[in-house]
């Protein structure tokens, strides 16, 4: 299905929707905007790194996981004629279901990031930075902050890292 079917197919729903009284674009702005409204945050890690981009179709008893990767991540180039198949290649997968009253994917680049002194890597982002993203990491919110870092376009990232707020009032990430 290309955009202009997609972009159609929507205004049509938003037409009957509207109907029945429904503001669909009400909603959508409710549902990108309140990251409370989900109780439940799921992290996937894979081979050690957690997963950026994916999917999940989450059933009665069992879930199916999209990835992002073709088929060469899961088979090699080595055929087996034994096997008359491509070998595949073993990853180690993890989900992990985390209880999440506040969730925010910022991206920023190294200019908005201060260096820590210790061994000059980046590890602290200002708070007039965050407030500026509109991300509002208020004192309502109890339990563990973390981040996890991607560089680049990478669809694999760190494993979540421990966020903590200075005297400064900056978040600093606790590498381990």
């Amino acid at each position: 299905m290309n955009e202009a079917n997609i972009l159609k197919s929507y205004e049509l729903a938003k037409e009957r929707y509207a109907a029945l009284g429904v503001d669909t674009d009400k909603a959508l702005d409710t549902l990108k905007n309140n990251h409370e409204i989900f109780a439940k945050f799921p992290v996937i890690i894979l081979d050690n790194k957690v997963l950026k981009d994916f999917s999940l179709r989450i059933y009665d008893d069992y879930f199916t996981l999209i990835t992002p990767f073709k088929k060469d991540y899961v088979y090699t180039t080595v055929f087996s004629d034994e096997k008359w198949n491509y070998e595949h290649i073993e990853h180690t997968l993890s989900v992990q279901i985390i209880n999440n009253t506040f969730y925010v994917d910022l991206e920023t680049n190294t200019g908005m990031l201060k260096r820590n002194g210790f061994n000059n890597s980046f590890d602290r982002i200002e708070n007039d930075y965050l407030i500026g993203s509109g991300v509002n990491l208020s004192t309502r919110y109890t339990g563990t902050l973390f981040a996890i870092i991607f560089k680049g376009d990478d669809k694999l990232g760190s494993m979540p890292q421990e966020v903590i707020k200075n005297e400064d009032g900056d978040y600093i990430i606790k590498y381990e």
